[in-house]
C-alpha cells in the first residue's frame, strides 16, 4: 500500500514538474513551435543580419525564421505573384519602400500602427524622423519597419571644394530610401505576431546599432542614437576622422529640410526598374545617345502615367510624403 502511494506521489510531483516547466517555456518562448517564412533578395547585403540574428531571436522566442532570396530584379514581381495568387508561400518579405503604394493597394501588408504603438522595445522616436516618416508609412499607417536607410553622398576633397561649396544651396538625396520588413495580411495571427517581434529585434538598438558598423549587412545609419556613439564605428575599423565625416554627412543630410525622396507611388517598379533601368543600360551599351535616351524614357513614363491616370498618380504621391489624402 505504501509502495502504490509513493509510485501516486511520484506520479503527481512530475506531472507538476512538467506542467510548471511547459508553462515556463510558454511564457519564455511565446512563439515556439511558429516558423516564419521571410522573402528576400540573394545578397548577401541586407538579408545577412537576417541569417545572423535568426538563431538568436529562435533561442530568445521560439520562432524559427527560414529565409529565401531571389534576385533584386525578381523581388518585387515574386512578392507580388505570390501574394495577389493566394499562394501565399511567405509570411514577410524584405522590400523597398518605393513598393509600399502597390502592396498597400493590394493588401498585400498587414498595418502594423497599433503593434508599433505598444512596443516600447522599438524606440520608434529614435528612429530618424525621414525614414520614421517614408520607409514604414503610407497614408498615415505604419506597414512596414525600417531596417536601413540609404543616401546617395558624393565624397570630395576639402581642400580642392572648400570655398567653392560655401553658401550652396543643396537637396539631399534619399535614394532608394533604405529597406525595411513587411507582414503579410494573408499569415495566420501567430505568425504575424511572431513575423513583426522578428522585425521588431532587428530594428531595436541593441541589435541594429552594432548591425550598421558591419560591412557584410549593408546597412546603413537610420536611428539617431547610431550617430552618437562613435565607439562601435571604430571598433569596426573606422578612424575617429571618417567616422565624423561619414556620420556626420548622413546626419547633416537627415536634418535638411531640402530633403528629397524617392519615387513610391502605383506602378514605380515599371518607372524605375522596367523602364529606366533598362533604357540606361541600353545607353550604356551604345544603343541610344543621351537625348535619345532621355526622350525614350519620357515617352515610357507617359504611357505608363496615362495608363494608370495621372489624377490617380498624383494622389498615391501625396500620402508617400506624409500628406494625407483623408483629411
Amino acid at each position: 500500500m505504501k509502495t502504490l502511494r509513493y509510485l501516486v506521489l511520484l506520479m503527481t510531483l512530475t506531472l507538476l514538474v512538467v506542467g510548471t516547466a511547459s508553462v515556463t517555456m510558454a511564457q519564455d518562448q511565446p512563439f515556439a513551435g511558429v516558423t516564419v517564412n521571410i522573402l528576400s533578395f540573394a545578397g548577401p547585403q541586407v538579408t545577412e543580419p537576417l541569417l545572423r540574428r535568426g538563431p538568436d531571436f529562435e533561442a530568445l522566442t521560439g520562432a524559427q525564421i527560414e529565409v529565401t532570396t531571389v534576385p533584386f530584379a525578381e523581388l518585387y514581381n515574386a512578392i507580388l505573384t505570390d501574394q495577389t495568387t493566394g499562394t501565399n508561400s511567405y509570411d514577410a518579405f524584405v522590400m523597398s519602400p518605393q513598393w509600399n503604394a502597390d502592396f498597400v493597394a493590394a493588401g498585400i501588408l498587414e498595418d502594423l500602427t497599433e503593434r508599433v504603438n505598444n512596443d516600447p522595445d522599438i524606440q520608434w522616436d529614435d528612429i530618424a524622423p525621414s525614414f520614421r516618416n517614408f520607409i514604414p508609412a503610407y497614408n498615415g499607417s505604419i506597414y512596414v519597419i525600417p531596417l536601413d536607410g540609404d543616401f546617395h553622398m558624393v565624397y570630395y576633397r576639402t581642400e580642392v571644394f572648400e570655398e567653392a561649396i560655401d553658401g550652396v544651396n543643396y537637396a539631399p538625396f534619399a535614394a532608394f530610401g533604405g529597406w525595411g520588413g513587411g507582414v503579410s495580411a494573408a499569415a495566420d495571427d501567430q505568425v504575424k505576431e511572431a513575423a513583426y517581434a522578428f522585425f521588431s529585434y532587428l530594428n531595436q538598438p541593441a541589435q541594429s546599432n552594432v548591425d550598421m558598423t558591419i560591412g557584410a549587412s549593408g546597412y546603413n545609419p537610420y536611428r539617431l542614437s547610431q550617430f552618437e556613439n562613435l565607439d562601435a564605428w571604430i571598433e569596426a575599423g573606422f578612424s575617429e576622422t571618417a567616422a565624423r565625416n561619414y556620420l556626420g554627412a548622413i546626419e547633416g543630410s537627415l536634418g535638411s529640410e531640402n530633403m528629397v525622396l524617392d519615387l513610391s507611388i502605383p506602378g514605380t517598379n515599371r518607372y524605375l526598374q522596367a523602364t529606366l533601368d533598362t533604357v540606361v543600360s541600353q545607353y550604356l551599351a551604345g544603343e541610344f545617345t543621351a537625348e535619345e535616351a532621355a526622350q525614350e524614357i519620357f515617352n515610357q513614363w507617359n504611357e505608363i502615367s496615362n495608363e494608370l491616370g495621372r489624377e490617380a498618380q498624383h494622389q498615391a504621391y501625396l500620402p508617400s510624403l506624409g500628406i494625407s489624402t483623408t483629411e
